[in-house]
């Protein structure tokens, strides 16, 4: 074994220590990887829709257009800031089923279709996670906050 390939082995062998040391300590601490993506932040932004203009973009769908898309530039592009209601790990069937039996909105809806979720079977998990923020809504309120 070369001198160069035993100190690569012993430096990975550190980093992944230290990384999962660190990572132990933190669930240790109950504190867990977690960003807020809550049915009450999902209605608030859905309230948006009201509030913009017609011209203002709908997005749906799953983590590739929540995380991918940079609202920033297309903001910049368009001149118009897009509402963000795509949901990590879900189906957007009930979001584009709950917008399209809704006669008050009125725009344009972009879906981004990442196939095994937009198929997922009725019931399925990714459905089901969907389904609940679209069902929580009409009971949302500032007060939930």
């Amino acid at each position: 074994m070369t001198p160069l390939l035993k100190s690569s082995l012993l430096t990975l062998a550190l980093v992944l220590t230290f990384i999962v040391g660190w990572e132990l300590y933190w669930r240790s601490q109950n504190l867990g990887l977690s960003y807020n993506d809550d049915e009450s932040l999902w209605a608030h932004t859905r309230k948006e829709i009201y509030r913009s203009s017609p011209s203002r973009p709908v997005i749906i769908g799953s983590s590739r257009v929540k995380f991918d898309l940079d609202l920033a530039t297309w903001e910049a592009t368009t001149g118009e800031k897009p509402i963000q209601l795509a949901l990590a790990g879900t189906a957007p069937r009930p979001l584009l089923t709950d917008l399209a039996n809704d006669p008050k909105f009125k725009g344009t809806l972009i879906i981004g279709v990442t196939e095994g979720l937009f198929f997922a079977p009725d019931g399925s998990f990714p459905e089901r996670e969907a389904t609940k923020r679209v069902n929580f809504y009409p009971r949302w309120s500032l007060s939930q906050q």
